[in-house]
């Protein structure tokens, strides 16, 4: 699911056409369409994307160290922390299917 699909599904129908000053609101069925499911794909593709920069970044800064041992330490743990952070995602994910599937 987009962030724009994410949005217009919030969207609300507003019919007007009652006349004499009454307006109903119709909420079509796309907007009652979002759920915890919905919610945590989008959490966990904005967690992926950001641990995948990480990653991206680390690697250049251990690209660019130049064997010095402070620079390549501050890249190594920036490459553990975004390994960890997508295996934590892919744990998080596996875990909530599971449960969402069971009930």
């Amino acid at each position: 699911m987009t962030i724009i699909e994410f949005f217009t599904l919030a969207a609300a129908k507003i019919d007007t056409s009652g006349g004499s000053n009454t307006t109903s609101v119709a909420i079509s069925s796309d907007a009652k369409d979002i759920s915890l499911t919905n919610i945590l794909m989008t959490v966990y593709l904005w967690a992926g994307m950001i641990a995948i920069v990480v990653v991206v970044i680390a690697g250049f800064l251990f690209t660019l160290s130049q064997d010095d041992p402070q620079r390549v330490a501050r890249a190594k743990n920036a490459l553990l922390g975004g390994v960890v952070g997508l295996v934590v995602i892919f744990v998080a994910y596996a875990i909530t299917t599971i449960i969402l599937e069971a009930f």
